[in-house]
């Protein structure tokens, strides 16, 4: 597995490119992961990016709370549309070891993106809105 790239490295500022069904052997490695508990010891992740890892493509793995047992993913994922209301929490990121901020982010927000099954992804565009506790 590749380690999860920390604080300022070039690549989590790259503009990142869609991922495609070719491109089996990086959901896979995003995937195993983020389910390795080796990459939440400092930091206890619910999401993880590919351009964590050195890839640069849109695709992310996340999961409703730390450690959760349920975990789903977005490839390229656009988010078209916010609501008004923003909440404040507190977040970590596993590419910034130990660094706690306020974050703001909309309470609902409506994202596009494809979903992936039994590790392929399927061509179906969907729409969901995300609630944000």
């Amino acid at each position: 597995m590749k380690p999860i790239l920390k604080n300022n490295e070039t690549e989590l500022y790259t503009k990142c490119e869609d991922i495609t069904s070719n491109e089996q052997e990086i959901i896979t490695e995003v995937l195993e992961s983020f389910i390795n508990p080796n990459y939440h010891s400092y930091c206890l992740g619910v999401g993880l990016a590919a351009n964590q890892i050195g890839y640069n493509k849109n695709f992310i793995v996340i999961s409703e709370r730390a450690k959760a047992k349920e975990i789903f993913t977005m490839a390229n994922p656009v988010i078209l549309n916010h609501g008004k209301d923003i909440i404040y929490g507190e977040e970590m990121c596993l590419s910034y070891p130990k660094r706690k901020e306020i974050v703001g982010r909309y309470r609902v927000i409506d994202v596009k993106y494809f979903i992936i099954r039994e590790i392929l992804v399927i061509s179906i565009e969907i729409m969901m809105v995300v609630l944000l506790n």
